[in-house]
């Protein structure tokens, strides 16, 4: 079975499941739409960032409408991958699309060990359909593992030749939320530093790789599939792309609503009194009923 034949299935599949569980609203106005009007917004150059909680079925359920809602409106798009690492293994990613290696010898080479594929397989095979490419964008991870473990200043010649070009430390506020998230016994204080810089090389990366192929592209629109912190607030990879020259980014942050209520939900929308507004969209979804 071929690539082709694979992602028609698939989206056979994915278009009779459930989609009422998701609510989609603007984080400005905090009124809600539906995708196309969200879609209907984009210009020719924007990138899109969507992120995801990683085990969130209705999460990736909702990234495959957002493709899938580019293509029925003609919009020609690229995919970068948060979960492929690294960047320098994007012969495989190539590979795959071309239909070269079997999907289990391309999981292998990318040493995939995360989620479910299933989850991502018709995301990265998406773009075939609008002439579009998929595109490993992530730090390799021997380079963050060395960092969190060492620090920037003891990398070797090796390593820091890795580092993306002009690499910046995120900003202070972007810190702080960090800070906030791995608190606790997640990360020992004497490595909150490290483990940040790792973190900034993430999101430094990622900008840096998607926009380094997003220039070489003839589609329209860039979307990122990355997990949502790194969304949510502007402070890293939003920023990181502005800073290198995105024309307009827009970010899309998914959030797990289930079991509340209704006034519950639309608090989840306020701006947060330190952080300020979460995205430009933000997507509700309960886990109950997800598709698969």
């Amino acid at each position: 079975m071929n690539l082709k034949t694979i992602l028609l299935a698939y989206l056979l599949i994915y278009a009779f499941q459930p989609t009422a569980l998701a609510q989609l609203y603007s984080g400005s106005t905090k009124e809600e739409t539906q995708i196309e009007n969200m879609v209907s917004q984009l210009k020719s150059g924007d990138v899109i960032v969507i992120g995801e909680i990683h085990d969130h079925p209705k999460h990736h359920f909702n990234q495959k409408e957002l493709l899938n809602e580019l293509w029925a409106q003609g919009v020609h798009f690229d995919v970068g991958m948060e979960f492929f690492y690294d960047f320098r293994k994007q012969k495989y990613v190539d590979q795959y699309l071309y239909n070269k290696i079997s999907e289990a010898d391309f999981l292998k080479q990318m040493n995939w060990g995360g989620d479910n594929f299933d989850f991502y397989r018709d995301l990265v095979l998406l773009p075939l359909e609008v002439n579009g490419w998929t595109y490993a964008i992530n730090a390799p991870r021997e380079l963050t593992s060395a960092v969190a473990k060492d620090g920037l200043e003891n990398l070797s010649p090796h390593l820091k030749n890795l580092l993306p070009v002009d690499f910046e430390i995120g900003n202070n506020n972007y810190f702080e939320r960090f800070k906030e998230a791995v608190g606790g016994d997640h990360v020992p204080k004497d490595k909150l530093d490290n483990y940040f810089a790792a973190q900034s090389i993430w999101d430094d990366t990622m900008a840096w790789m998607s926009l380094s192929s997003f220039e070489h592209s003839k589609s329209d629109v860039f979307v990122i599939i990355v997990g949502d912190f790194h969304v949510a607030f502007g402070g890293g990879l939003p920023d990181r792309l502005k800073a290198r020259g995105a024309q307009r980014v827009i970010t899309v942050s998914q959030i797990d609503s289930s079991g509340l209520n209704k006034s519950e939900k639309l608090e989840l929308l306020e701006p947060d009194a330190q952080w300020g507004q979460r995205a430009d969209w933000i997507w509700l979804s309960d886990r109950e009923e997800s598709s698969k």
